[in-house]
Parts: structure tokens; C-alpha cells; sequence
């Protein structure tokens, strides 16, 4: 079977079988990246603390739901998940793994977070092939490296695309992007919503992203914390508050 149902120390989950990303993690120990995973619990929870109940969390590349679920879990009565993943199979597995764990305080959305709503044209992949499907990235640059299979930019299919500002949201505390190269962009698409509630974001900065990220926040008064590949970005006025709280040496 190309994708399976899998009982983790966080949940059970459906999972792609041949995943050699977060899916094969969380088969073969029980869970995906706990350090990281803790962390960003300690920061729902500090939002908490600061704000409130309601606390509004977007798990931007979301595949089979490892964060998701965890989050949800740790929120239950107080805060909620909006779930988004652009790669259709994936998606369906993300919705199938916060029903077997009832998680109903997840939204889940199957699209493309970019710079702006519409339609974004994507290639499919093939989940009977052993492959990092969750470092797929959604368009052809020269900075992607090989997930395990080859990927054909010129075949592609629909998919929704949506904004951070193009949600709405009334609300947000806590952004995670993990979006293969796309997270610049989703930053941009959210500029409005990041200025206006001043969220917590979390974002993936590979090499060459490193800087033009960090060029975005930091005049956006954001302060960053490198945590392993990615930046921890917090508004400068609860930085030192932050930081105590949810930095573990």
C-alpha cells in the first residue's frame, strides 16, 4: 500500500509508506522531531499566557499533520490550528490523521500558501517511489536538491493558492512556513496580517534565503533566534520575554 495508517508516541497518523521525510520519521521512531516540536509548544503556550484563549496557529506545509496534530493536542479548549498542504494526496492524509485523532480544533485547507489568491499550477509526484516528499518544492528553481525522484515541472495540475492576508483573520498568534523555497513569498503575501496581530512566526531559511528573510523581518521589527535551519522571529517589544520562556539550553 502506498499509504498507511501508523501509531506514533503523538498520535496516530496516515502516513505515505515510501516517505523518506517527516512520514518515515514518525514510522520508524515514533515521532518527528521532538526538540522542535516541543519548542514551538512552549511558544502556543506563551501566547497564551500573553493573550488569552483562542489562540490561532497556521501550520503553513503542514504534509501528513506531524506539527498539526501535536499542536492540536496541546490546545485542546484553548486554541486552534489552521492546517495548509498543496499536495493533494498528502492533504488527504493530513485530514484523515486529524480525524482518527479528533483533532476538532484543526481547520484544514489543501493549497499553496503564496503572494497573493488565485490558482498555482504544480507537478505531482509519485508516492509509490521511496522519496523526502516533504522537501517537494512546488516550483523548479536551481536551489532544490534531489528528493528521490525526478520531478517533471512541465506536467503540472491545479492547485488553490491563497495568502496569509487573503485568510482574513481576525486573530493570529503563531506562523509556522516550512514551504520548500516558497516562504519569502508567503511572508509577503502576509504582510498586512504579520504588521497588524504581530504573530510569532517560525520560518524555514535555507542557505540561500538565510539573508532576504532576515532582510524582510528585521526592519519589520521582528528580532530572530537561528533554531537549526530555520529563524524564530519575534516582535522586538516581547523578544526578551519570549526567548526566557521557550529557549531551552
Amino acid at each position: 500500500m502506498t499509504f498507511v495508517i501508523t501509531d506514533t508516541k503523538q498520535g496516530r497518523y496516515i502516513v505515505p509508506q515510501f516517505c523518506e521525510g517527516c512520514g518515515g520519521e514518525l514510522v520508524s521512531t515514533g515521532e518527528y522531531w521532538p526538540a522542535e516540536r516541543d519548542l514551538i509548544k512552549r511558544v502556543l503556550s506563551w501566547c497564551r499566557r500573553k493573550s488569552g484563549d483562542g489562540v490561532i496557529a497556521i501550520d503553513g506545509g503542514a504534509n501528513c499533520g506531524a506539527h498539526t496534530i501535536a499542536w492540536a493536542m496541546h490546545m485542546t479548549g484553548w486554541g486552534e490550528v489552521l492546517a495548509v498542504e498543496a499536495q493533494e494526496l498528502i492533504f488527504y492524509a493530513l485530514a484523515g490523521s486529524i480525524m482518527l485523532n479528533n483533532c476538532l480544533n484543526v481547520r484544514a485547507r489543501w493549497a499553496a500558501i503564496t503572494d497573493k489568491p488565485g490558482v498555482m499550477q504544480i507537478p505531482t509526484l509519485d508516492y509509490s517511489i521511496p522519496s523526502a516528499f516533504s522537501g517537494f518544492s512546488l516550483r523548479k528553481t536551481e536551489s532544490m536538491g534531489p528528493i528521490g525522484q525526478a520531478i517533471d515541472y512541465e506536467k503540472t495540475v491545479p492547485v488553490p493558492a491563497v495568502s496569509i492576508d487573503g485568510l482574513n483573520l481576525q486573530r493570529l498568534d503563531f506562523i509556522k512556513l516550512d514551504l520548500e523555497l516558497m516562504d519569502l513569498e508567503a511572508l509577503i503575501g502576509g504582510e498586512r496580517t504579520i504588521m497588524a496581530q504581530r504573530p510569532i512566526i517560525y520560518v524555514e531559511a535555507h542557505a540561500f534565503l538565510k539573508d532576504p528573510i532576515r532582510e524582510w523581518l528585521e526592519p519589520r521589527d521582528y528580532s530572530l533566534i537561528p533554531c537549526w535551519h530555520n529563524y524564530l522571529a519575534i516582535d522586538r517589544n516581547d523578544f526578551d520575554e519570549v526567548r526566557d520562556a521557550v529557549i531551552v539550553s
